[in-house]
């Protein structure tokens, strides 16, 4: 996909980070955007940001956890625009689970691989097949992470971004078989100067009431120095959207924002699956449990 002027894009998360940053680069495209986003007033907000652009804007308030909340986004944006070119399905969370695997709550797991995951799935559902009747060129860009091409410990964040990763390889390999005009192309961010730690503002209240003083406390603290760090280390939301962009022009799948630091976590991972060794684990897990067991 090569020409955007003129076509329309469609981008959930468009509230803030990496989603605000692809809207107002399909806008300066001269694309027409619909704005997806949980979040209202700050929808709103971007949406009067993007007005003094020569075209038409569409907010929309969309939980992608719910299916019917994304086929109700599809429909909104197909009854305006007739067709859609460019879908991102970029809404995510971060979750806040600690601990080991065992010890996740249901509610965590739902909540998170509700959004990352099953957001991505059902925008697919919603939007690809009128994408493909519509007969135009057309792109589908999933993000994932880092986190979905590497190894570590077990959080709902990473199984949801593999997941992520692995539907969307599987999808561009469906489209081709189809014999489509549509595409697909998978976001892979590492370190972005975005607030998606800060996610879970938009977590269900009954969620976070039954937490312990104590674990809520562990919480904040981790997640203020993790957005810390991401705000100092981070690359701006607006060079993942000039990647993106660029990327999609050219025709490639995986789009890496920082891709020795991805290519070399997934080595970790191959070197496993390679040679037979044991899962190399990265040095800071394995100073992390000895430092635990001399303690």
């Amino acid at each position: 996909m090569k020409d955007f002027k003129g076509k329309t894009a469609v981008i959930t998360g468009a509230a803030s980070g990496i989603g605000e940053a692809m809207a107002h680069k399909a806008a300066g495209l001269g694309m027409n955007v619909v704005l997806s986003d949980i979040e209202a007033a700050k929808l709103k907000t971007v949406a009067a940001e993007l007005a003094s652009f020569d075209v038409e804007i569409l907010p929309v308030v969309t939980d992608t956890s719910s299916q019917s909340s994304v086929f109700e986004l599809a429909d909104a944006a197909f009854s305006a625009f007739d067709h859609v070119h460019f879908l991102a399905n970029n809404a995510g969370v971060s979750g806040v689970a600690l601990g080991h695997a065992w010890e996740i709550t249901d509610e965590e797991w739902q909540w998170v691989m509700g959004v990352n995951w099953y957001g991505v799935l059902y925008g697919v559902q919603a939007f690809v097949p009128k994408m493909i009747t519509g007969g135009e060129d057309g792109v589908v860009v999933n993000t994932s992470s880092i986190m979905g091409l590497n190894t570590g410990r077990s959080s709902p964040y990473n199984v949801s971004k593999h997941a992520v990763a692995r539907f969307t390889e599987g999808l561009y390999y469906d489209l081709k078989v189809a014999d489509s005009k549509v595409t697909a192309a998978l976001l892979c961010p590492g370190p972005i100067a975005t607030e998606i730690v800060k996610s879970e503002r938009n977590r269900p209240e009954a969620e976070t009431e039954t937490r312990d003083p104590a674990k809520a406390a562990e919480i904040k603290a981790r997640r203020e120095a993790m957005y810390e760090y991401l705000q100092k280390e981070g690359i701006p939301p607006s060079d993942v959207a000039e990647m993106v962009f660029d990327y999609v022009a050219r025709d490639e799948f995986y789009i890496l924002t920082h891709p020795d630091l991805i290519r070399a976590s997934f080595r970790r991972r191959a070197k496993g699956i390679d040679a037979g060794n044991p899962l190399p684990l990265p040095g800071d897990y394995v100073a992390e449990a000895k430092e635990k067991r001399e303690n």
